[in-house]
C-alpha cells in the first residue's frame, strides 16, 4: 500500500466513515493533547458500507471539513474502508525466500490465491519464518476504492501520503500509552454505531482481523445539535438495541473461542480488551463486555484520561492514525 515519510513536524490524520468525518493532527514527537481535531458528522445515504453513494455531496462535506480544519494542502494519511478490506492468514511455500514473497503474492492473488476481487492492492506482514515456514497476514483492497477515495482527497485539495487499516491505527495510540503487553493475545475493538472492527494482536503483529456491519438499527441514529458539538442520538426502540448490541457481544465472544479453540487449539486465548468507537452506548457496552468476558478491560475515556489528554474518546483511533510513520 502507499507509503511515504513526512517530514513536517505535525502529522495528520484523516478518516472517512459512512457516518463521519474525522481529523487530527498531533506534533509528531510528543504524546499529549493533538494541536487540533475535528469531526462531521454525514447524512444516511452518502457512504454506505464503505461504498460511496453520493460522490458530489460527499465531496462538498470534505471541502468544507478542509477549509474549517486548515487541511488545504496539507499531507495526510488516511484507512480504507475496512468493509472493502480482504483479511487473510497464509502459509506459504518453503521455497519462498523472504526477499520474494511481494512478488509471489502479486503472481498467485488471484489465481492460487482466491479473492473476492479482481485488480487488488495488497500488502502482508510477515507473522512466522523458521526454516519450516514462513507465515504471513494478508491486506487486500480493489484498486478501484483505493483510487476512488485517492482522488477524492486529492480533488478537495489534500494530499494522501499513506493508507492503513483501522487496526494498526488503534494498536499504535496504545501501544505509544505504553498499555500493550506484546506477550499476550489482545483484542482490540471500534465499536461505530454503524460497524464494528475488531483485531487480534500478539507480538506487536496483527494474528487476526474481522469487520461486522450493525445493519438492523444503523438507520436509527441521528445527528444531534442540542450540545455545543454534533453528536450521535439513538431515535428508535431502546429494547431492540439493547438486543442488537448483546447480539454482536455474542459473536466477539464467539470470535474469542474461534480464534482459541480453531486457530490455537485450546493453548493460547484473548487475555486483554481495548474498547473504543463513538456508538452512543459505548459505555453501556463495556460493561456489558466486562460483565461477559470478565477479561482484563480498558475503555478509549478510560486511556485517555490516564495518558492526560484532552480529547473525546471517538478520536482515540483516528489520532493514532497520525502517529503513522513517526518514531516511538
Amino acid at each position: 500500500m502507499l507509503s511515504f515519510n513526512l517530514r513536517n513536524s505535525k502529522s495528520i490524520s484523516l478518516v472517512i466513515k459512512d457516518h463521519v468525518i474525522r481529523s487530527v493532527t498531533v506534533n509528531q514527537n510528543e504524546l499529549t493533547t493533538p494541536v487540533s481535531y475535528g469531526e462531521k458528522y454525514l447524512p444516511p445515504g452518502i457512504i454506505r458500507d464503505g461504498k460511496i453513494l453520493d460522490r458530489d455531496q460527499l465531496l462538498l462535506f470534505l471541502e468544507e471539513c478542509v477549509a474549517d480544519w486548515g487541511l488545504r494542502k496539507k499531507k495526510v494519511h488516511f484507512v480504507v474502508p475496512e468493509s472493502h478490506v480482504f483479511f487473510r492468514k497464509l502459509t506459504l511455500p518453503k521455497s519462498v525466500k523472504k526477499e520474494e514473497i511481494k512478488g509471489y503474492l502479486f503472481i498467485e492473488l488471484g489465481n492460487s490465491i482466491p479473492l473476492p476481487f479482481k485488480n487488488p492492492t495488497f500488502d502482508y506482514v510477515l507473522l512466522n519464518e523458521d526454516a519450516e515456514e514462513k507465515e504471513i497476514l494478508l491486506f487486500a483492497s480493489p484498486e478501484e476504492i483505493i483510487h476512488e477515495y485517492k482522488a477524492l482527497l486529492e480533488e478537495a485539495k489534500v494530499t494522501p501520503v499513506s493508507i492503513e487499516i483501522n487496526a494498526l491505527s488503534m494498536y499504535r495510540i496504545v501501544s505509544r500509552m505504553d498499555k500493550v503487553i506484546p506477550r499476550i493475545h489482545t483484542m482490540f475493538i471500534e465499536f461505530d454505531a454503524h460497524a464494528i472492527s475488531l483485531s487480534i494482536f500478539q507480538d506487536d503483529k496483527p494474528q487476526y482481523i474481522h469487520h461486522l456491519v450493525n445493519a438492523s438499527q444503523s438507520e436509527q441514529f441521528e445527528i444531534s445539535r442540542s450540545r455545543a458539538e454534533a453528536e450521535l442520538e439513538f431515535v428508535g426502540d431502546e429494547m431492540v438495541l439493547m438486543g442488537d448490541i448483546q447480539d454482536a457481544i455474542g459473536e466477539i465472544e464467539r470470535i474469542m473461542n474461534f480464534y482459541k479453540y480453531s486457530l490455537y487449539k485450546g493453548e493460547q486465548e484473548v487475555t486483554m480488551v481495548f474498547l473504543g468507537g463513538d456508538h452512543p452506548y459505548l459505555h453501556h457496552i463495556f460493561n456489558q463486555l466486562n460483565e461477559n468476558l470478565q477479561l482484563e478491560l480498558y475503555s478509549s475515556k478510560q486511556l485517555l484520561k490516564e495518558a492526560e489528554i484532552e480529547l473525546a474518546p471517538q478520536y482515540l483511533t483516528t489520532m493514532g492514525l497520525a502517529y503513522k510513520e513517526v518514531q516511538s
